[in-house]
Formats: structure tokens, C-alpha cells, sequence
């Protein structure tokens, strides 16, 4: 991996996605940083760090809470204390189909990392 990081694509309509103007600034901020952040992975189910994320967007943890809640709210995303997923963000990257064996590999040992929930 480069000193990038990894490359990660969103389509340039989501800027002007109707549902997308509808959230505060502080959801789509979230939003594009959850959806680009390196612990994001190949399917963007992660696990995350309200912490982390305030650091990364410059908010408040408090905002962060709040952000996550109404993207959670407006079907953006699903969490809970220790799992974030942007829904949709695997369909929607024009860089990983899997259909792809290499792919579908990498997103399983992803998805096989997450913290374990009855």
C-alpha cells in the first residue's frame, strides 16, 4: 500500500443526489469520510471509533453521534456500538465487483474480522 493509501471511488452523482442534499452538513461530511477512510475496507462494514471519526472530520464526538444517527435515520448507514456500514457502498464501487474471486476473497476476510455479535 502506498503512503496514499488505498484508492477507494464514489461517483461523482452522489454530490447531487436529492437524498443526499437532504442531510446537514455534518452527515455528509461523515458520510464521504466513512465511506473513504482507510478502515472502511472493501465493502464499507467496519469497525469504527466515534473517536476516530471526530478526528477525521474535525467535529465534536457529540456530532459525530448525532451524524451517524441521522445517516442511520435516512438509510445511509446501519451502526451499533462497534460496527459501521455504509449500505450500498460495495454496490456502488466501480473498483470492486464480486464477482471477482480476488474480490469476493478480500470482502469475506473482511467481513470475518468483525467483532462477533449473538
Amino acid at each position: 500500500m502506498s503512503r496514499r493509501g488505498v484508492y477507494r471511488g464514489v461517483y461523482s452523482s452522489l454530490a447531487d443526489d436529492p437524498d443526499f442534499h437532504r442531510l446537514s452538513p455534518d452527515a455528509r461530511l461523515l458520510l464521504y469520510t466513512a465511506r473513504l477512510c482507510h478502515d472502511a475496507g472493501p465493502a464499507a462494514i467496519f469497525r469504527y471509533y466515534p473517536e476516530k471519526l471526530a478526528r477525521q472530520t474535525g467535529l465534536s464526538v457529540m456530532r459525530v453521534t448525532k451524524a451517524l444517527d441521522a445517516l442511520s435515520a435516512a438509510g445511509w448507514t446501519q451502526h451499533d456500538d462497534a460496527v459501521l456500514w455504509v449500505r450500498n457502498g460495495l454496490r456502488y464501487d466501480p473498483n470492486m465487483r464480486l464477482s471477482d474471486p480476488k474480490h469476493r476473497k478480500n470482502v469475506i476476510r473482511a467481513l470475518d474480522s468483525l467483532p462477533q455479535r449473538a
